[in-house]
């Protein structure tokens, strides 16, 4: 039972510790593309549409070839992300992207990071924080209240 408890309580702090690592890679990454070499891509599909947009591209870097399918990193639905897309990506067949010169398999459409999407995952992050203290303080509360009934 103690062992039970103790993973349960792990729970949120692997949840939050995910999170954290995942928001820090993707606003790493955001801030590293504006560096990044570009090279063009051929559009194999594009969608807009809020939550569902898709976008998958080809592009080679020497002799080897690539697939790309990140629009931008840390990416928020807004009006200037629709206006991007339809300016610069929609109906077309070429498009210029960055890749990660130590991984080309990393590229993005849209290097860089807007101040109000790196603003949105700190709350997010905040969030997700009193979040993860719920959980472990509801987790508290339920196995001391378990062990007191099994007292009875």
């Amino acid at each position: 039972m103690i062992i039970v408890r103790g993973i349960l309580q792990l729970i949120p702090l692997l949840v939050l510790g995910t999170f954290a690592y995942l928001w820090h890679h993707e606003v790493a990454l955001g801030k590293e593309s504006l560096s990044w070499p570009t090279t063009k891509a051929r559009v194999n599909e594009a969608s807009y549409g809020g939550r569902r947009d898709r976008l998958s591209y080809s592009f080679s870097v020497g002799e080897t070839q690539f697939k790309g399918y990140k629009l931008e990193f840390c990416k928020v639905a807004d009006k200037d992300l629709q206006e991007y897309f339809a300016n610069n990506i929609n109906n077309r067949k070429e498009i210029t992207i960055s890749y990660r010169p130590s991984d080309p398999s990393i590229s993005v459409a849209r290097p860089g990071i807007d101040d109000r999407q790196s603003t949105g995952y700190y709350i997010l992050s905040a969030f997700a924080f009193v979040i993860a203290i719920a959980m472990e303080r509801i987790y508290r509360i339920y196995f001391k209240k378990r062990k007191e009934e099994s007292y009875i």
